[in-house]
């Protein structure tokens, strides 16, 4: 499918980086692609249970995250990443951050800040499996951002996540495994 979608929650409210959202899908959307929000106070809403996450990931051909603030663990970017779908975002707000290496313009992602708009809706048109062209392989960035996956987060350790006063603990690999065993993929 041509599907890029994005799970940022307010994502609309989010400038101007929802305005590169909104140009993409004004000049990809003629060509057949499909541009879908989910999330909080987004046209999808949220998705659940927790495998429609993983089955929704798993339909999308690129993944739009683009996020300025945050930790740089957030369980979207690394449930992406265990899917296999290439992030489209600033790889910057990542740096020094856990989810850096997955921003890797051209390997894990299309860096929204190392190209201009129109370089980089040109590359998702190119890049995505319908329309592939030679010089850009859509197979390769899915491969490779799966790979960097695995030795970036200790998917067999506990990981403490503090929620107010009170903490998860989860096993990442669990959370991810679980998501795609529903999904599918």
């Amino acid at each position: 499918p041509m599907l890029v979608v994005s799970m940022l929650n307010l994502f609309d409210r989010i400038r101007p980086n929802f305005d590169a959202w909104e140009y993409a899908e004004h000049v990809l959307s003629p060509e057949g692609f499909r541009f879908e929000r989910y999330g909080h106070e987004q046209p999808g809403g949220f998705l659940s249970p927790v495998h429609a996450v993983g089955a929704k990931m798993a339909e999308a051909s690129w993944a739009w995250h683009d996020k300025p603030v945050g930790d740089g663990f957030g369980h979207v970017v690394h449930a992406w990443a265990a899917v296999g779908r290439p992030l489209i975002g600033h790889a910057e707000y990542y740096r020094g951050k856990l989810a850096e290496p997955f921003l890797q313009d051209g390997v894990t992602c299309l860096d929204l800040g190392a190209r201009s708009l129109e370089d980089t809706i040109q590359m998702i048109h190119d890049c995505t499996p319908a329309q592939h062209s030679d010089h850009c392989s859509h197979v390769l960035i899915v491969t490779q951002i799966f790979a960097t996956t695995f030795p970036v987060v200790p998917y067999r350790k506990p990981v403490r996540l503090g929620i107010g006063e009170q903490y998860l603990f989860l096993t990442v690999l669990d959370y991810c495994a679980v998501a795609l065993y529903r999904a599918g993929a």
